[in-house]
């Protein structure tokens, strides 16, 4: 309903116009009225009406001065003036502050029925046009936001793509930032955005404001980072470049985002750089710095402080290696499980760098895959399709997770020989309830004492052959059997992440994604657009 307000200094005039029409018929509704200008006004200071019926000969502020007082103050309200003269000038002045149309007095009901019918009209399309051009602007938005994301996304990850460094200083000058400004590349790994599918324009718009509360007018330029699933922020900088208030900047930055976004916001600071050749090597040591935040569990970091640090350094010993293939030829999970929390407890106790646990898992990524004698096509499934083990590990949150992929790895590795093993020694119940497990796992209400039940035997029975005999408990199965579903989902289908939880058993959405990541160093989303961004790529 259209909202209307009356302003008439006579009082069975206003009555009359307010209860002689069936206003909801025509698709109004009577908001308030007014008996003089200066009521009117302070009225519209409190709401907004779609259509004002004024009597221009009225005591003190008369029809006129009020609709002029109106348009200074860009309300958008339609206006209809009543008058009980028939004098061109008042029209001449109605055209003036576009009053849509004007009816003499005493009203002719068929009429103003006739005015008011047209005038609904001519707000209808109006609203329309409006609604439709909000759509298209917000599909520029997008278009825009994907556009300049991939043009420095490409730039970025990838240093011989000169063609586009014309678009890169454009879509720096137009943020205020000169090729000749000092800068800085800020990372940025915010949780909501890799729990939750956020719209680039959105994301973009999320940072700015959170940059307009911490910097100012200070010329910055955010972009997503669409291989990765970071935000980039670019910061022109004082030519000095003081690291300290650089360092309390960023992290009242961090702070407000946090609490703007509801979630974790870690980032990486580059070191001072200037001019668009050099914005390459500014990225590489955001992410580095970023990826060393991420496992010293450090919100804010910068390039300078991992310089400062890189001589720490840790090498696994062969010794361990050895082992670990052993107890991986022996289908020993709890035993490889052992080795494996060895190291990381060494490397986090030791507080080493990114790259250095990097250069360590990658080793113990070969080893286990010399040991498992696992085919290219397996080692590709068990990179999630990434280059290697360091593009997985950029997308872990913190060593826990780095720890736990390593472990999911080596069950993968083991579980088709644990499966034989199973056959030769005659052990029907663990295969059964195997092949239960993947027959109903979609059944959200799957318990241990459930499947027992099925199997005729006892909860704690079961749980304790099963165990001994997998390497994992029955929760742990059911959750590796879940996330493999879910895994064909997301890449074969076009199902929600939402209902794709909802079809492998979960209710919790961001439960099932916190699950996902931990099996498979990619949270749901990640998985998804990175096979997305390779078709886009090739």
């Amino acid at each position: 309903m259209l909202k209307v307000m009356v302003v008439d200094d006579e009082m069975l005039i206003r009555k009359r116009i307010i209860l002689g029409f069936d206003w909801e018929a025509m698709g109004y509704e009577i908001e308030d009225e007014a008996g003089d200008g200066a009521g009117a006004l302070e009225l519209f200071a409190q709401k907004q009406y779609d259509l004002a019926i004024v009597d221009i000969a009225m005591p003190g502020m008369n029809g006129i001065d009020l609709v002029k007082k109106i348009r200074e103050l860009q309300y958008q309200t339609h206006i209809i003036f009543l008058t009980g003269h028939s004098d061109f000038k008042y029209a001449q002045q109605a055209i003036q502050y576009g009053v849509y149309d004007y009816i003499l007095k005493p009203i002719h009901e068929e009429e103003f029925i006739a005015v008011l019918k047209k005038l609904h009209m001519k707000i209808e399309k109006e609203n329309s046009r409006a609604v439709l051009f909000n759509e298209l602007e917000k599909k520029k938005d997008y278009m825009d936001a994907v556009l300049q994301a991939k043009i420095f996304s490409d730039y970025l990850h990838d240093a011989s793509r000169q063609d586009l460094e014309e678009l890169i200083r454009e879509s720096l000058g137009e943020a205020g930032i000169c090729d000749e400004d000092a800068y800085r590349i800020i990372l940025l790994r915010m949780d909501l955005f890799l729990k939750e599918h956020v719209e680039p324009s959105k994301q973009v718009e999320i940072v700015q404001e959170g940059c307009r509360g911490v910097i100012g007018n200070q010329p910055c330029l955010a972009v997503c980072d669409i291989y990765e699933d970071y935000m980039i922020l670019i910061l022109s900088s004082n030519h000095d470049g003081r690291t300290p208030i650089w360092k309390q900047e960023i992290e009242k930055l961090t702070d407000v985002l946090c609490k703007n976004t509801g979630g974790n916001v870690q980032c990486g600071i580059s070191l001072l750089h200037s001019g668009t050749a050099q914005m390459g090597n500014a990225y590489a040591e955001a992410f580095s710095a970023l990826n060393n935040a991420k496992i010293l569990k450090e919100n804010t970091l910068s390039y300078q402080a991992v310089k400062d640090r890189k001589n720490i350094y840790y090498k696994i010993p062969n010794q361990e290696l050895k082992d670990l293939q052993y107890h991986i030829t022996k289908n020993n999970f709890k035993g490889c499980q052992e080795i494996i929390r060895r190291i990381f407890k060494e490397m986090t106790d030791r507080c080493v760098n990114f790259e250095c646990v990097v250069m360590n898992v990658n080793r113990l990524f070969m080893e286990m895959v010399d040991a498992g004698v696992v085919s290219e096509l397996d080692i590709r499934r068990l990179l999630n399709g990434r280059h290697g083990a360091e593009q997985v590990l950029d997308n872990m949150a913190d060593m826990e997770e780095m720890e736990e992929w390593c472990g999911n790895v080596i069950y993968t590795l083991l579980e088709g020989e644990i499966r034989l093993s199973l056959e030769s020694r005659s052990l029907p119940v663990v295969e059964k309830t195997c092949g239960y497990i993947r027959d109903n796992y979609r059944d959200p209400g799957m318990t241990q004492t459930q499947i027992a039940e099925s199997m005729c035997v006892s909860p704690s029975y079961l749980s304790g052959i099963f165990k001994k005999t997998m390497g994992v408990t029955m929760v742990q199965y059911l959750t590796m059997v879940r996330m493999e579903g879910a895994r064909e989902l997301l890449l074969e289908s076009e199902y929600d992440v939402k209902d794709i939880a909802e079809m492998v058993g979960y209710h919790d959405e961001y439960y099932f994604s916190r699950c996902f990541k931990r099996q498979y160093g990619l949270s749901p989303m990640q998985i998804r657009k990175f096979s997305d961004s390779r078709r886009i790529r090739t």
